[in-house]
């Protein structure tokens, strides 16, 4: 068991090194960044989206921005598009 978790965590680490060695990925965040802070800047708020387990990531990630996440600030302003599936009857 211990080799599968170290293979998984060693292809995960290889996996961001590889993203993280791309400068053009480095440039999108930091441009998207500088959109969230001119957005809420200006007063407005962040929404997020996303389905199936990114809608997860989505309302996760508006709740980081809402709640206090690492230490003690000011909550921003971010909410989750929420939906919900309709099944036919």
């Amino acid at each position: 068991m211990k080799s599968i978790i170290q293979k998984e965590l060693t292809q995960a680490a290889s996996v961001l090194q590889n993203f993280i060695d791309h400068p053009a990925n480095l440039a999108v965040i930091e441009e998207a960044a500088l959109l969230f802070s001119d957005t809420l800047q200006q007063g407005k708020k962040i929404i997020a989206c996303g389905n199936g387990g990114s809608h997860c990531d989505a309302m996760h990630f508006a709740e980081e921005l809402s709640g206090r996440y690492r230490e003690h600030r000011q909550a921003f302003a971010a909410l989750p598009f929420l939906t919900q599936a309709i099944s036919p009857v």
